[in-house]
């Protein structure tokens, strides 16, 4: 068996109050990953990854909170690089 015989499986990635998301999406064998990605796009699974992390997807009923969370962490991330900035002066 290679590789390519094995489905593709996506997972939420949301954990809140430490409980995991129990949604997944589970591609037939032989769908390519941009094939699957696609397929999740349209039903509205987001995507997300921060500077040198992974990249995390969301279930539709998780991607607004994911959303949100992701756009506070970018902030977070360039508030620290402009601080890092300033005291390197």
């Amino acid at each position: 068996m290679s590789h390519n015989d094995n489905p593709l499986e996506f997972f939420c990635d949301t954990v809140y109050n430490g409980e995991r998301c129990k949604s997944k999406r589970v591609f037939v064998y032989g769908t390519s990953f941009v094939e699957a990605k696609q397929k999740l796009t349209a039903e509205d699974w987001r995507s997300f990854k921060r500077v040198g992390g992974f990249w995390e997807d969301f279930c539709p009923n998780c991607a607004a909170l994911a959303a949100d969370r992701h756009e506070e962490q970018k902030r977070n991330d360039e508030r620290r690089e402009r601080m890092k900035v300033r005291n390197a002066q």
